[in-house]
């Protein structure tokens, strides 16, 4: 099943019979049946009528609400798992110092070693691009990570390495049309192109994350790597660190080098700037695409599409508190 994703402002979505429908006016915009999606997207001022909300819980479609930047704002969805002994043993993994820090230190090392390989993978098909200082550092930085006693250290190990590999972004932007369009990360709002697709991109996998974290019985509000914080889904953000490179970051700079995005496909709007809502379609559909691919798996071998790695990675973690034993986190191969 695929995500559905609507920007129409001022639609309304309605239920007839068994299907979706989205009407603007007195035009019907799409007509879908419940067993092709098994969630919803909205992007602006759109409308849920009360039949259709009924029927979406119970066919366990999720809906989920972004503003106009791509943050996450609100979900609609069934009434959270019974499994309220793991979200106990969550919390007492929160509680004991020396087992938060083993997820944490797990999640960071495959960020970095999901890093390092990407960047080897690019250097590949590009040898005429040098990247022999990022990988070095980064290799490095495992060592460095293997020696931090406190979460603060880990945190700091990952905000530096976090700034080297996105100081060589530049790098990967084949397209001369963006040569050094890259200024750094910035976020919240994002004040250029590449920015605002990264945030946009990493907000869509925290949602999905945050529906499988939900649905296995995690709460996604209490992580091991980041800090509680009011409104956070911080589980979702520790997951996330994992998938960034291989989803996010790679649909990014595919779609710049692949010249299927421009820059008047975006709009200034004060201090940032936001994909135009009628360009977003293109983003949508090579995002789900990248969601849907199949590849090999790191530990098992398996053949995998990264919806099915989310979850397996949050089964992964609840076993690893269930039973006290390590957590090994994604890696990109």
């Amino acid at each position: 099943m695929a995500s559905l994703y609507i920007t129409e402002d001022y639609a309304i979505i309605k239920k007839h019979q068994q299907r979706i429908v989205v009407q603007k006016e007195d035009k019907i915009l799409l007509e879908i049946p419940s067993f092709k999606i098994d969630k919803i997207l909205l992007f602006g001022k759109i409308q849920i009528t009360a039949d259709a909300v009924e029927w979406l819980l119970e066919n366990n479609i999720d809906v989920a609400f972004f503003n106009q930047y791509g943050r996450l704002k609100a979900k609609l969805q069934n009434i959270e798992s019974k499994n309220v002994y793991l979200r106990i043993l969550q919390y007492e993994t929160y509680q004991d110092e020396k087992r938060r820090l083993s997820i944490a230190k797990s999640i960071v090392k495959g960020k970095i070693e999901s890093m390092i390989n990407f960047i080897k993978r690019f250097h590949k098909n590009h040898p005429d691009i040098s990247f022999d200082e990022e990988i070095s550092f980064l290799e490095k930085s495992i060592e460095l990570l293997e020696r931090k006693q406190h979460i603060g250290g880990v945190l700091g190990v990952e905000g530096i390495v976090c700034s080297v590999y996105f100081g060589s972004f530049n790098k990967f932007l084949l397209n001369s049309n963006w040569h050094g369009s890259f200024p750094g990360r910035t976020k919240r709002p994002p004040r250029d192109p590449l920015n605002a697709l990264l945030s946009l991109g990493y907000s869509l996998v925290t949602n999905e994350l945050v529906s499988v974290l939900c649905g296995i019985g995690f709460d996604p509000y209490v992580g091991f790597l980041h800090e509680i914080d009011y409104g956070r889904p911080s589980l979702a953000v520790d997951l996330l660190e994992e998938f960034r490179v291989a989803v996010v970051d790679r649909v990014v700079v595919e779609m710049v080098n692949n010249k299927v995005i421009s820059y008047e496909d975006f709009e200034y709007k004060e201090n940032m700037v936001l994909m135009k809502k009628e360009y977003l379609k293109k983003f949508f559909e090579h995002f789900d695409r990248k969601l849907n691919t199949s590849f090999k798996d790191y530990f098992s071998g398996q053949e995998l599409t990264y919806r099915k790695a989310f979850y397996n990675q949050a089964q992964k973690l609840a076993k690893a508190i269930r039973e006290n034993i390590s957590y090994e986190s994604f890696r990109f191969l």
